[in-house]
């Protein structure tokens, strides 16, 4: 006997969609949700309040310098507590400071000259 086609029956989504069109939605214990902060539209993604990015060397944010082109950027805080912004001109998922090919380091604004 052969199987010529299969008919799912039921098949679709559960719940109902979670915030306005073109908002953001998560899972919001078993109930879609939605972040009227954060609007997509299929090109562009805009976000109005605060946003926490997590940007470590090992949690690093990925930024496309050009097209194709993408750099691992990630703070990291030397022993005597300054702070310094490490770049790595690789698409990599996280990386040391001695990976680092190049550095900011990060002072006190009242260190920048006036003019």
């Amino acid at each position: 006997m052969a199987i010529d086609s299969i008919k799912p029956k039921n098949i679709g989504g559960a719940g109902t969609p979670g915030g306005s069109n073109g908002q953001f939605q998560f899972n919001d214990n078993g109930v879609l949700g939605g972040i009227a902060s954060v609007i997509i539209n299929g090109t562009i993604t805009e976000i109005s309040e605060q946003l926490l990015l997590q940007m470590r060397v090992d949690k690093p944010l990925k930024v496309e310098v050009s097209n194709g082109t993408i750099w691992t950027l990630g703070f990291w805080q030397a022993s005597n507590g300054t702070w310094w912004l490490l770049g790595n001109t690789a698409d990599v998922t996280s990386f040391t400071r001695a990976d680092a090919e190049f550095y900011i380091p990060l002072g006190n604004i009242a260190d920048v000259p006036a003019s």
